[in-house]
């Protein structure tokens, strides 16, 4: 194994291990072995495809990747939109496959270069489809908030983030970089306008899993075309974003999992003001939020300028203008999950949360703490980012680059100080808020109804954002186009229906005029022979 698989391996490994300790640490329904049984399976598997560098045995993998996320997301109807689009793509690295050994008679990925772009493209395929750039975004929605809530988190922390890896191996292996410019920029900007289409959908949604789902969705594609990209710079901050984004997940998604353990609900409306039960997975759920906007000192705003500045070096304005929207949108929904679970407005829920034990936080600190030396102490990961890319690119440091980079220390200086202000303002200067009970809320002389989610402020929170937003959503949701091919096979089942209706006569009717053709084709060969 390289080192380039070798990272990934520990990666996955520590992934892995640190949420089957959150499960283990969990009551009873977490606890049942079935779930765990199959991350482990899934985790070995994904450690084969990390190793090995020849076509037909990556196929093996990734195809029981996708099998066995269909079989533990333990819900098929909401998945099936996943698997056959997932089956799409892995016929076209099927057939790219096939054309290459038949080229060049090797099934090593090197052997790709001499099969030619066409064949390089069908293999790729399936990295685009497991990314969900726009138009293999369809299944999202559905395969995240249907799956299994013991499995979401692997879901999303690994198996999202496959297609970056595939690229990673596929491209590092050619003896040179092919001419795929009308694809790369193709992908490139279809990712720019998925991280906006998902920022949005984060945004709107009301629904804490749904929300970090698409969110994952936003910063993966944005990863996705940093690869696409292709530099030292572009590929140095994927990878950093990549380790950045797993830890967040981790974190973000164990502490929702938990609540939805203990209120049976990750609906917003069901949630509020939880950092009096939960004030340290307030605290660590508050810095993951901030790595993910891209704020310093956390991690994610190194990895985040790493990639920005990636774009702006090669000219790549337009991109870089996409990826800040998406990037103003994750300011967006990552204050929505932080008011709308901890903050906000009391409800009922809250008597039946508490503190995570000391187990189960543990994956939350880690993820908080390595997050925050991402952002403080980067050099250290960096070069480790570095070490796995040898022999891919030159090394890369974060403080000097191409167009140089901002003083970290200097960032960090003046973050803590505005931090500083904010809470001299906000818990000395600033008057006391006091909370109202439901029973202060009256109209026309009587108490709120009992479906207070219509009164309150924490439904439809951003109603402005998803007004304006809502026509670019529905255009690249897709509908009309999964609208099209219902009603296209529909129509053929119809064609084909009358075809082979059942009655004899009309199967006699086709065998003579199956007969009839072959003896009009006899008769054409054999006036042409003589």
């Amino acid at each position: 194994m390289d080192r380039l698989g070798l990272l990934f391996t520990w990666l996955t490994l520590g992934l892995a291990g640190l949420q089957i300790l959150f499960l283990l640490a969990g009551d009873r329904y977490t606890r049942r072995p079935w779930p765990i049984l199959g991350i482990l399976l899934l985790t070995l598997v994904l450690v084969g495809l990390y190793s090995t560098k020849d076509m037909l045995y990556f196929f093996l993998f990734w195809s029981a990747s996708t099998w066995l996320t269909f079989i533990l997301s333990n819900n098929p109807r909401k998945a099936f939109g996943y698997l056959w689009v997932s089956l799409l793509g892995e016929f076209a690295m099927l057939s790219a496959i096939g054309y290459t050994y038949a080229v060049t008679g090797s099934t090593a990925l090197s052997s790709l270069a001499k099969a030619g772009p066409t064949a390089i493209a069908l293999f790729c395929l399936p990295f685009v489809v497991k990314t969900g750039v726009i138009p293999f975004n369809f299944w999202i929605g559905d395969l995240y908030t249907g799956s299994d809530k013991r499995f979401v988190l692997f879901l999303s922390a690994i198996i999202s983030k496959l297609g970056v890896f595939g690229i990673l191996r596929t491209v590092s292996e050619l003896p040179s970089l092919p001419n795929l410019a009308v694809w790369q920029n193709l992908f490139i900007y279809l990712a720019g306008i998925t991280a906006i289409w998902s920022a949005f959908k984060a945004v709107g949604s009301e629904d804490a899993i749904e929300a970090l789902s698409f969110s994952s969705l936003s910063q993966v594609t944005f990863i996705f075309a940093s690869v696409l990209l292709w530099s030292a710079v572009s590929v140095s901050g994927a990878v950093l974003h990549y380790i950045n984004h797993m830890l967040i997940k981790l974190g973000m998604f164990s502490v929702v999992i938990y609540i939805w353990r203990k209120i049976g609900s990750t609906e917003y409306t069901a949630m509020g003001d939880f950092v009096r039960r939960m004030p340290v997975s307030f605290l660590f759920f508050l810095m993951l939020g901030i790595s993910l906007a891209g704020v310093p000192p956390m991690g994610g705003f190194n990895s985040k300028w790493l990639m920005y500045e990636a774009f702006i070096s090669k000219g790549r304005l337009l991109p870089v203008l996409l990826f800040f929207v998406a990037g103003v949108g994750s300011f967006l929904y990552v204050y929505r999950l932080l008011h709308s679970i901890f903050l906000g407005r009391k409800k009922a829920s809250i008597s039946l949360v508490k503190e995570m034990n000391p187990l189960q936080i543990i994956p939350l600190v880690v993820s908080g703490l390595v997050s925050f030396l991402i952002g403080a102490y980067v050099k250290p990961f960096m070069g480790l980012t570095s070490r796995a890319l040898t022999g891919i690119f030159d090394p890369v440091t974060i403080t000097k680059t191409s167009i140089g980079l901002v003083n970290l220390s200097l960032v960090l200086e003046v973050f803590g100080l505005l931090l500083g202000v904010v809470v001299i303002l906000f818990w000395i200067l600033l008057p006391k808020h006091r909370y109202a009970p439901d029973t202060e809320g009256y109209t026309a002389a009587a108490y709120l109804p009992e479906q207070i989610r219509l009164w309150d402020y924490s439904y439809n929170f951003y109603a402005p954002v998803n007004r304006l937003g809502k026509a670019f959503v529905d255009l690249f949701s897709l509908g009309w186009l999964a609208g099209f091919w219902k009603e296209y096979i529909a129509g053929l089942g119809l064609v084909l229906r009358g075809l082979y209706n059942g009655r004899l006569a009309t199967y006699g009717a086709y065998i003579m005029l199956t007969l009839s053709g072959l003896i009009v084709a006899l008769s054409l060969l054999v006036s042409k022979g003589s």
